[in-house]
């Protein structure tokens, strides 16, 4: 009886052992996927579609935008060859016209639905060069 008593208060140490070194993997991991994050952020800093909606649309709409937008999508670099190519920059102005439309308060209204952006949270605030330096510093 003893004996099993023993296996059974090891068997749980382990356990818990096990369940400790899986929470600081995921830690790791997303401690990591911060920095890459962070990095590409800081790369794209001055040109990035983040900013190239932010110029033409005004303060409401760009609001909602960057409630719907990923922040992986607002942080691309947009430059030819890039993720983003904006390479008719007039077309370009025209979606931005047609977009804006179809943005109201608080509304994304599209054709079949709308959604109610109220609720979210903006994806994405732009940081400095310095804070996400410092951010990702922290994450080494």
């Amino acid at each position: 009886m003893q004996e099993e008593l023993y296996e059974l208060v090891r068997s749980i140490k382990n356990a818990e052992q096990q369940h400790s070194s899986e929470a600081i993997k995921r830690k790791i991991a997303k401690i990591s996927k911060d920095q890459v994050e962070f990095q590409q952020q800081l790369a794209n800093l001055n040109d990035n579609l983040y900013l190239q909606l932010q110029t033409p649309l005004p303060l409401d709409s760009f609001e909602i935008l960057t409630r719907v937008l990923a922040k992986s999508v607002l942080c691309l670099s947009v430059a030819e060859g890039k993720a983003i190519d904006l390479h008719d920059k007039s077309a370009f102005q025209s979606f931005i016209t047609a977009l804006e439309s179809k943005l109201s308060v608080n509304r994304l209204e599209l054709p079949g639905f709308s959604l109610d952006v109220s609720a979210l949270e903006p994806s994405l605030i732009l940081k400095t060069a310095q804070e996400l330096e410092t951010k990702t510093s922290d994450c080494e």
